[in-house]
């Protein structure tokens, strides 16, 4: 192979192949954190075609946190579904909606996680010693007061954004505003109208002959007043970064870091400290678009959902 060969491997590749290389939306799922205006982390580039997602997760929560009188415990599960449209407009811009959809229940999985932490030498948090599939949200303390122990669903906070590539190769910033079209008393909104500026860089490369794609996230949160009795942080920062590698013509593996601060003012770090979250999981190809399968732990124990399962949807966009 001559140099120029090699040096064109990588556009042969990523042309050739033609994949979704669009990171996982993995939100924080923990169920106060859930309510977040957040911006999911995804491509910077602006394909020329419009294109949907269907993405669902289901999230197991167990943890107990006090200090000083105030107390948060968390028991029970969490399913999410948020349906996106993603519309491009003049070279360069896109306008995306996203609409979620929020389940609070006691759940079905916490004996199979109790197995998963055994195998794989996880932390198993604060499972000994809450009741096996029960749901509990409890917030308690000075001039605090929440309890939900009945199950919810519901529409969840409708996010719009407007994102803008810039001439600079692969980068872009975008504007979201979420708007409270959810139910604070359900726990599937906050109540608030949020709005969030990120930063937002990608590539592409080759490792051990296949390709490998890049996404990077660097934002920052201003979130509204919430009707919920509990304080917001001023602004919140938050960053996440994704690895995307085309291991045969149809399956991708990814790999994926998401972090933030605590997005209330509260002592307790189940609300108040900072997350960061791993997703693993795989793509599999198909001629209209991608399905992809996935799991994420909590790095930082009692920050986000203890487990979460994701499956979804990408149509294809070329």
């Amino acid at each position: 192979m001559t140099g120029w060969q090699r040096a064109a491997l990588p556009v042969v590749l990523a042309a050739s192949t033609c994949v979704n290389a669009e990171p996982l939306p993995a939100p924080n799922l923990s169920p106060f954190a859930a309510l977040s205006g957040r911006p999911l982390l995804r491509t910077a580039a602006t394909p020329r075609a419009a294109g949907w997602r269907l993405d669902s997760a289901i999230a197991s929560h167990s943890s107990i946190g006090l200090d000083d009188g105030d107390t948060v415990y968390l028991d029970g599960e969490t399913a999410w579904l948020s349906f996106s449209l993603q519309f491009p407009l003049r070279d360069g811009w896109e306008l995306a909606l996203s609409i979620p959809w929020f389940q609070h229940s006691s759940g079905i999985l916490d004996r199979a996680i109790d197995r998963w932490h055994e195998l794989t030498g996880l932390p198993d948090g604060e499972r000994d010693r809450q009741p096996v599939n029960e749901l509990l949200h409890l917030v308690s303390g000075p001039g605090d007061a929440f309890w939900l122990d009945a199950s919810t669903s519901g529409i969840g906070d409708t996010r719009i954004t407007l994102i803008r590539e810039l001439p600079t190769a692969a980068q872009s910033l975008r504007l979201s505003v979420e708007l409270a079209t959810g139910d604070p008393d359900r726990l599937t909104g906050n109540g608030a109208v949020d709005i969030a500026v990120d930063w937002l860089a990608g590539g592409e490369t080759v490792f051990r002959g296949k390709p490998l794609s890049w996404h990077s996230q660097a934002g920052i949160l201003f979130p509204g007043r919430t009707s919920l009795p509990i304080d917001r942080q001023a602004a919140v920062l938050f960053a996440g970064g994704a690895l995307d590698w085309q291991w045969h013509d149809r399956v991708g593996l990814l790999l994926q870091v998401n972090a933030d601060q605590g997005h209330w003012d509260h002592p307790v770090d189940e609300l108040g400290g900072p997350s960061l979250e791993l997703t693993a999981g795989a793509s599999w190809q198909r001629r209209s678009g991608s399905w992809y399968l996935a799991v994420s732990e909590d790095l930082l124990v009692d920050r986000s959902a203890d487990v979460v399962f994701r499956f979804g949807w990408l149509s294809r966009r070329h």
